[in-house]
């Protein structure tokens, strides 16, 4: 729970400093909220783990433990973009801030008992009980900064597990070509340099 309070914290102090100034950002190095501007709610930041991905009827409760902590930035009542705040695998407390409204947005229409789940490569949905949400690429290039029923892709949580396990399998795979070729390359030197003695 301290940790918690922690990134509560840093989010409140990021948005405080930031508001109305300019900071980086990862896509174009540059990126401002416009004064006055103030943080929604901040909610937790789950994951995809084994349990759900291993459960026979996957659902909300079965997400691992809020890795961090987010909320929406608003200007005159507008979503303008998020922050978040969390740990790196090293442990150091970074702090994020992003214009993708469209997740901020996600966390201000937050229904009771709906989790917040970033899966990184599958990107940000919203599970309640067994049903996913998630913003649909097209919403991403709209302006109106609020996301309608059209916005939003709906599934079942079983076929979310699915996609993801299908996914990470995919990406083992591709894991192992490359180690492969790697040591087939490495192989291949060797087998040039014995051949230049």
């Amino acid at each position: 729970m301290r940790t918690a309070r922690v990134l509560i914290s840093a989010l409140l102090a990021l948005v405080a400093v930031t508001s109305g100034t300019s900071i980086s950002h990862a896509d174009d190095g540059n990126l401002s909220f416009p004064s006055g501007a103030h943080l929604g709610p901040i909610v937790p930041v789950y994951q995809v783990g084994d349990l759900f991905l291993d459960s026979g009827r996957p659902s909300a409760s079965q997400l691992a433990a809020p890795f961090s902590w987010s909320a929406p930035v608003l200007a005159d009542g507008v979503v303008v973009g998020t922050l978040t705040v969390g740990h790196n695998s090293e442990g150091t407390l970074v702090c994020m801030a992003g214009d993708d409204w469209w997740n901020g947005d996600m966390m201000q229409q937050l229904p009771t008992g709906g989790r917040y789940v970033n899966d990184g490569r599958n990107g940000v949905f919203v599970l309640v009980g067994d049903t996913v949400r998630q913003a649909t690429r097209e919403a991403y290039g709209t302006t109106t900064r609020t996301l309608t029923d059209a916005d939003i892709y709906q599934t079942s949580a079983s076929t979310l597990r699915d996609a993801i396990k299908a996914q990470r399998a995919e990406d083992a795979r591709a894991r192992h070509r490359c180690r492969n070729r790697r040591q087939a390359y490495a192989d291949d030197d060797l087998i040039s340099d014995d051949r230049t003695l």
